[in-house]
């Protein structure tokens, strides 16, 4: 799967086949940050598909979230909850840099 794939090789991870969003170009409009933290932040006002979503990401400055383990973690555990009542849809993830989003 994705998440021990990119422990390994994350230069080459891909996303997983059931994820829409791998890329910045694939939400539409402007974003706007919304609050940020020492490993994270979140922004909203982008779309996919005519539905608002929430992106979260490493945060720009944390030096010691080597290529964003606090976010991977994140995706791993919405991605094996997937389905469950109160979780949130995971859509999809992607990196620029050393951040993921």
């Amino acid at each position: 799967r994705w998440f021990s794939m990119i422990e390994h090789v994350p230069a080459r991870a891909r996303p997983l086949e059931g994820w829409t969003v791998s890329h910045r170009r694939d939400i539409q409009g402007r974003m706007r940050l919304v609050t940020s933290g020492n490993a994270k932040q979140v922004l909203t006002g982008g779309t996919y598909r005519n539905q608002s979503i929430i992106v979260k990401s490493s945060s720009a400055n944390h030096t010691r979230d080597k290529l964003g383990d606090a976010v991977h973690l994140e995706l791993v555990y919405l991605e094996a909850l997937r389905g469950a009542p109160g979780i949130p849809e995971l859509l999809g993830a992607w990196r620029e840099g050393e951040h993921v989003w």
